[in-house]
C-alpha cells in the first residue's frame, strides 16, 4: 500500500510541474452523503438497514493536461457509514420493560483522497472518475438499546481503497456541481478471526467554487 501511495504522489507532482502554471485551478467543496455498508454480514439482513446521511468537505486542485482532459486530486473530510432501522424491546417474564432498541448508526469518519480524471464533453459539463484512499478517523456504534451510548468500533481497516465516478457542472467560471457515487472495494473489518465482510458505499452531492 506504500508503493501505491508513494507512485500516485508521484505522478501527481509530475503532471503538477508539466502543467501550466496560470491555469491550475484550487478550489473548495462541501455537500451531502448518503451512505451504507454492503457486505456478508449486512446482505443477511439488509431489510433492516438504510442509507445514513452526513456530510462532506474539502479542497481540491484542477490540473488541466489537455484541451478536454484535467487531473483533480482532493483531501476530504466524510462522514459515513449505515444505520439499524430496527426498533423492538426486551420484557422479562412478567412484561417489565427492560429495554428497548431504537435503532443504531455505525459512524465512520475518513479522511479521504480521491484522484479524478475528468473528461468536458461540452462547455461545463464533465465526466469524472478514478481511484480513492480513504484513512479512516474514526469508527463509533452509536444508539442500540441506549442511544446516548457511543462505543468505539474495534478491528477496523485504517485505509479504505475504492473507485469514484460522477458527472459535473461548472457554472460560468467559479461555481460548479457534482454527483459522485464512491465503491469501496477493501473490507473495513480487519480481522482475521472473523469472516465478517463489508464495504463502504457512498452518494456524494457537491457544491463548489474554484479560485
Amino acid at each position: 500500500m506504500k508503493k501505491v501511495i508513494i507512485t500516485i504522489v508521484a505522478l501527481l507532482s509530475l503532471t503538477i510541474m508539466k502543467a501550466q502554471e496560470d491555469k491550475v485551478r484550487f478550489g473548495i467543496k462541501g455537500g451531502i452523503n448518503l451512505s451504507t455498508l454492503t457486505g456478508n454480514e449486512f446482505d443477511f439482513i439488509a431489510e433492516n438497514f438504510e442509507s445514513k446521511l452526513g456530510f462532506h468537505i474539502g479542497a481540491l486542485i484542477e490540473i488541466p493536461v489537455s484541451e478536454k482532459w484535467a487531473i483533480q486530486p482532493e483531501l476530504l473530510f466524510s462522514i459515513q457509514g449505515t444505520q439499524d432501522s430496527l426498533i423492538f424491546s426486551i420484557r422479562d417474564e412478567n412484561g417489565v420493560l427492560l429495554g428497548e432498541n431504537d435503532g443504531a448508526k455505525f459512524n465512520y469518519n475518513y479522511l479521504n483522497v480521491p484522484i479524478l480524471f475528468k473528461y468536458y464533453l461540452a462547455r461545463g459539463f464533465s465526466l469524472q472518475g478514478g481511484p480513492q484512499l480513504g484513512f479512516l478517523l474514526s469508527a463509533k456504534l452509536k444508539g442500540g438499546f441506549n442511544e446516548s451510548e457511543s462505543l468505539d468500533l474495534e478491528d477496523n481497516s485504517f485505509l479504505d481503497f475504492g473507485f469514484n465516478v460522477g458527472v459535473g457542472y461548472q457554472l460560468g467560471s467559479d461555481i460548479f456541481f457534482n454527483a459522485n457515487y464512491n465503491m469501496g472495494l477493501t473490507n473495513v473489518v480487519d480481522n482475521d478471526l472473523t469472516d465478517v465482510n463489508r464495504q463502504n458505499r457512498v452518494f456524494q452531492v457537491s457544491v463548489g467554487y474554484k479560485f
